[in-house]
């Protein structure tokens, strides 16, 4: 009220940035409170989110007169809440509370969704009938309201494909990159599109952070590298989707894919089992909000 620029685009923009910097705010809008004149402080605000810190400090040593001096009391409060600042952006700062790693944590339902997950990929050896179920689950990992939004997709296409493209972006930011079926369909999107550098970095980023077994993103890959006459690869590709049954071999192929993808849904299920005992832990031990 003071300064009047407290606009809705700069608390977005801090917000996008940090905890830390979301902190620095706040503390940085107290100690406005307690100054007669903010005149000095409201350049270092408009500057960004980087320059909150340091306005901050400025305002500790900030009488609002320059021929006035502080006395010791309050000198003696204003350090008490720079100390209290940095104890607060500390505790938000820790990784337990704001995680930004591709292990989700392992909640009832999703401990749940993997453990099916495991069987169905288990169910592979000898059969197909597994693939659509394994579809079907990746689809609804986020939710039944989720997953029909996906399947709306599958029965009409906008001119384009911009309203498809749009939505899965939107799906991919509010799972926090932690949902692979998003981000599998917007490969298969900018595919189509002919924008294949994209779709294969999508992809990708898939196989080797989200769900390495991911058999459509594999094929996906298969054409990207094609297009992009990327021989090599073409074969690295190959070699990680879903192979044929074949009854000379006692699909040996097969198994040995199967094999291989247990072995990283199991590593997944453990990493993400040790990050919520992990949370569980540190959140027994301390007290948060002291």
């Amino acid at each position: 009220k003071k300064c009047g620029v407290f606009r809705v685009h700069n608390m977005n923009e801090m917000t996008r940035t940090s905890n830390t910097n979301m902190m620095n705010l706040l503390s940085f809008v107290l100690l406005l409170s307690l100054c007669e004149d903010v005149t000095p402080f409201l350049g270092q605000f408009q500057r960004g989110p980087a320059n909150i810190s340091s306005a901050t400090k400025t305002l500790l040593l900030h009488n609002g007169d320059a021929d006035k001096t502080c006395d010791e009391e309050d000198v003696d409060f204003l350090e008490h809440l720079e100390k209290a600042r940095e104890s607060f952006e500390s505790l938000v700062a820790k990784p337990h509370l704001f995680n930004d790693s591709h292990t989700a944590s392992l909640t009832a339902a999703s401990r749940k969704r993997r453990e099916t997950e495991i069987d169905l990929l288990e169910s592979l050896r000898d059969a197909d009938d597994a693939v659509d179920d394994l579809v079907a689950l990746w689809m609804q990992e986020k939710g039944k309201s989720q997953a029909n939004y996906l399947q709306e997709m599958e029965k009409s296409c906008s001119d384009g494909l911009l309203k498809e493209e749009e939505l899965l972006r939107n799906m991919i930011e509010d799972s926090h990159n932690e949902w692979a079926e998003p981000i599998s369909r917007l490969a298969a999107i900018l595919f189509y599109k002919g924008r294949s550098v994209e779709s294969k970095e999508h992809a990708d980023f898939v196989l080797q952070n989200i769900k390495p077994w991911h058999f459509e993103c594999a094929q996906l890959q298969v054409m990207n590298c094609l297009r992009l006459g990327l021989r090599k690869e073409v074969f690295q590709y190959a070699r990680m989707a879903l192979p044929r049954l074949n009854d000379k071999t006692n699909n040996s192929a097969r198994n040995q894919w199967v094999d291989s993808a247990l072995r990283a849904a199991h590593k997944s299920y453990h990493d993400a089992a040790n990050k919520q005992l992990e949370w569980e832990r540190e959140s027994e031990t301390e007290n948060m909000w002291q």
